[in-house]
């Protein structure tokens, strides 16, 4: 199934298969907004791009943990060998993604759910295991 958050509704846009979420951008994860734990799914809080709508979609579709690949919360490699000279980039860590998962992290536990980091490395500071593991379980 496939999912579209965005400010403005897309009623009049015919999307087969598509599912259009509202999207606040004054609300934010980090500020104490997280959608998804109830039966309805009223909008998606901004947080940290489109990494927190994810994990607020996985919530309200039921998963009881959601796990982390490929969000390590740099920038490490951004545009690297592409001769693009990316100097709007710098190669520093994400805070906003990173608090904005803090804070997903911890409403989830107090709901009894969990996010999980399994990136070998990176700046992302919530709980993290193992890959290899997680795939030969």
């Amino acid at each position: 199934h496939r999912f579209y958050a965005h400010h403005w509704p897309l009623a009049e846009v015919d999307l087969p298969g598509w599912t259009w979420v509202p999207f606040d951008s004054g609300s934010s994860i980090e500020g104490g907004h997280f959608a998804g734990l109830g039966s309805e799914l009223p909008y998606i809080a901004k947080g940290g791009g489109v990494i927190g709508m994810t994990v607020q979609i996985a919530c309200w579709l039921g998963f009881r943990t959601v796990y982390l690949l490929g969000v390590d919360a740099t920038q490490e490699g951004h545009a690297k060998g592409t001769g693009i000279d990316d100097t709007t980039h710098p190669q520093a860590p994400q805070g906003g993604l990173i608090r904005a998962m803090n804070a997903a992290q911890a409403v989830m536990a107090e709901a009894g759910r969990g996010l999980v980091n399994l990136n070998p490395g990176g700046a992302l500071e919530i709980p993290r295991r193992d890959l290899k593991e997680m795939l030969l379980r």
